[in-house]
């Protein structure tokens, strides 16, 4: 039986995916800064702060011990700081902090999701919840897409650094179908995104931009 890791357990997306992921079979690791008061019994929590990336290899360390290796390690969790007053107002401890959550953190995850993955071989999946910021300038949330946009390069790169190894790496990213930002995001939607991405075993497009009830659309980096 395979493992997925959620970094992340909020009520949509989070555990949207771990009740999918559950349902295929797989043991669930979910990691948060606290326990969701309705999480199923039968999934395990391990308490994770994303704004100190330090602490996740002793994070894998836990799951690693108690549940194997992740074959699935799918980074959920976000930090989005709006400065309604100007792009450059947040002040530098704020911005410390959003980058660890939503860039440091993913980068190390990645880094310990790919020693799990030279145990559990070809097919294994690291997938990270993106948005349209990457491409998208939004003033107001200077720091989320700065993070986003540093992931989504660290995406395209591990996509292309294992060539032999069959590991399979995504930014994914909700739109409406005319290509505009999605809001709010679909929990259940990403949750079969995510499942489907975990099933196959070849690499898809590394930026899977993705319409509820169609599947990946491209949008040509848009």
């Amino acid at each position: 039986m395979s493992t997925v890791l959620i970094l992340g357990a909020g009520p949509n997306i989070g555990l949207a995916t771990a009740k999918v992921f559950a349902t295929a079979g797989y043991r669930v690791a979910v990691a948060s800064r606290s326990k969701p008061a309705d999480l199923d019994s039968s999934y395990k929590h391990f308490k994770f702060d994303a704004s100190k990336p330090e602490s996740v290899p002793s994070l894998f360390g836990e799951v690693r011990a108690t549940l194997g290796d992740p074959s699935v390690v799918i980074y959920n969790t976000a930090q989005a700081t709006s400065t309604p007053d100007g792009a450059f107002t947040l002040g530098l401890e704020q911005f410390r902090n959003d980058m660890d959550v939503n860039t440091t953190s993913p980068y190390i995850t990645a880094q310990e999701a790919i020693k799990g993955f030279a145990k559990t071989g070809p097919g294994s999946t690291f997938i990270y919840t993106g948005n349209k910021l990457n491409v998208l300038g939004w003033p107001s949330l200077l720091s989320c897409g700065m993070g986003k946009s540093a992931v989504a390069h660290m995406i395209r790169t591990a996509n292309i650094a294992f060539p032999d190894k069959g590991y399979k790496f995504y930014y994914v990213d909700q739109r409406q179908k005319d290509g505009n930002v999605t809001i709010p995001v679909g929990g259940p939607a990403h949750a079969n995104e995510f499942l489907e991405l975990a099933k196959d075993a070849k690499q898809r497009p590394w930026h899977y931009t993705f319409v509820e009830g169609q599947g990946y659309v491209d949008f040509h980096e848009r």
